[in-house]
């Protein structure tokens, strides 16, 4: 049991730093407003995403499996608890994962709210610039008093039908 939380605890830190690299690089495409590396990039971090999910599931069973095992309130099973339970080996295993998984954590947190707010931007900007050409397209529907206003009939897009 104790192996099987220490490796998939080391799979997940591994899978958190795979995130956090593209995570920088999404940053980078983000404010630079390279849509197609930036799609290529989602495509990327879509498995990861999905790897960590199953990983919490395995690690959430083998905590279950632990506190069966040791008598325990799974509820109460902190990581500081469950490193006092296990041996002196495991222990420092588990310690050495969690400084690490703080140490990704830190600087994921803040960049993944950074690029939050990247994207809201480049979404703003883009909602601003249709609205505008459609406005632009548009023309106005108002005339002077008594006059008429011939409307051309101008759209955005060509399409057929």
């Amino acid at each position: 049991m104790w192996d099987k939380l220490v490796d998939s605890l080391t799979d997940m830190l591994e899978t958190y730093r795979a995130v956090l690299v593209l995570s920088r690089q999404k940053s980078q495409l983000l404010s630079t407003g390279k849509a197609p590396e930036l799609d290529n990039l989602t495509k990327q971090m879509e498995p990861l995403v999905l790897h960590i999910g199953k990983l919490e599931t395995l690690r959430e069973k083998t905590v279950a499996e632990i506190a069966q095992a040791q008598k325990v309130d799974m509820a109460a099973l902190t990581m500081d608890a469950i490193q006092t339970l296990a041996g002196p080996e495991i222990a420092a295993k588990l310690k050495t994962i969690e400084n690490e998984f703080k140490i990704v954590m830190k600087e994921l947190e803040p960049l993944n709210r950074l690029n939050m707010e990247l994207a809201q931007q480049a979404l703003t900007y883009t909602n601003f610039m249709i609205n505008f050409m459609a406005q632009n397209a548009a023309g106005s529907n108002y005339a002077g008093k008594g006059q008429t206003e011939t409307m051309v009939n101008r759209r955005m897009f060509d399409h057929k039908v």
